[in-house]
């Protein structure tokens, strides 16, 4: 757990071992729990033990799994969701009705004044477009993401990750009489889920190919969180320098505890931290306990709420946050 707790604060050109610890750090603090409990019936002396490291690292521990209440809505309340559509594969494959109408449903229901779209393609914007109706007649497409707005976009800009699939656009939005800036971001991918899939189902620790299965998966992690590094900085120093309060949204495809999505956390508080309740997994594809998809907001909002949906159309669990302007 300790050297997983170094991994916000080591770069992965200098290490990624931090950073591959730190990302079984649930199931560490799970082990922590279940020692707590084992101990207390058989010798509740070492149960102290456990029970003190889950205090000592409880910071760490708060990324992954917390306590807090919400507060309701109020008509200052900004509401912003972020969702991962993974295309809506699943709902082009199975053409059922019953999904479309869910979907238009765990959309308009929580009546977000902006939602940030990720892996966004043709199939998926014209199935929004027919879906949400008028609502969010404010718009903005680029590479794969995509922000939608009830309110006016007054201006609007994109990076160049040199990707269609993987890319970071902003909005400056005049929202309820408060002009935000809200970046929509989609961090390179890990393209490590199928490999993944493939050691839970058949793995097996004394053969080579699942050892080197691990080692292709450790490489591919490598690889992306050193290009996540550079395309956080790159967001980073962009909204620095914005003359509005800024918002964060998006799937940065790294755990809380990793060095790009720590960057972040430097100047933006973490919605799920600050109002979130229990396991924070917005991931249900073959990975268990992942949280990757984040809303972040400056010194300027106080977050109300915050909410995770999980849904059948897609591998991302739809989230949502309540926030209001100091």
């Amino acid at each position: 757990m300790a050297i997983a707790a170094l991994s916000p604060i080591t770069p992965p050109d200098i290490s990624v071992i931090p950073a591959v610890i730190a990302g079984i750090f649930p199931f560490m603090i799970l082990a922590m729990i279940g020692l707590v409990i084992i101990w207390f019936f058989l010798d509740w002396k070492w149960m102290l033990v456990p029970l003190v490291t889950l205090l000592l690292f409880w910071n760490p521990i708060s990324k992954f799994w917390t306590f807090n209440s919400n507060t309701n809505d109020t008509t200052e309340t900004i509401k912003l969701g972020t969702f991962n559509l993974y295309g809506l594969k699943k709902i082009k494959q199975s053409r059922d009705s019953a999904l479309l109408l869910q979907l238009k449903s765990s959309l308009k229901t929580p009546q977000l004044d902006v939602i940030c779209f990720q892996e966004s393609n043709g199939f998926s914007n014209k199935l929004l477009e027919q879906l949400l109706d008028y609502d969010y007649k404010y718009q903005y497409l680029n590479s794969g993401v995509k922000i939608v707005s009830q309110y006016n976009i007054e201006d609007k800009g994109s990076f160049d990750f040199n990707s269609t699939v993987n890319s970071c656009i902003w909005a400056d939005i005049r929202i309820k009489d408060n002009r935000v800036r809200v970046y929509c971001a989609h961090l390179q991918s890990n393209k490590v889920s199928s490999s993944a899939s493939a050691l839970m189902e058949s793995g097996n620790l004394a053969e080579k190919n699942t050892w080197r299965g691990m080692h292709n998966i450790v490489g591919r992690y490598k690889t992306a969180s050193k290009i996540r590094q550079e395309q956080s900085n790159r967001i980073k120093t962009h909204a620095m320098q914005s003359e509005s309060p800024v918002i964060i949204c998006g799937d940065l495809n790294d755990h809380p505890l990793s060095y790009p999505v720590a960057q972040f956390a430097e100047n933006w508080n973490d919605s799920f931290v600050q109002k979130g309740f229990g396991w924070g997994t917005t991931y249900g594809g073959s990975i268990p306990m992942l949280r990757i998809d984040y809303i972040m907001v400056d010194s300027n909002f106080r977050v109300i709420n915050h909410h995770i949906e999980p849904n059948p159309y897609s591998d991302h669990h739809f989230v949502y946050a309540g926030i209001e302007v100091k």
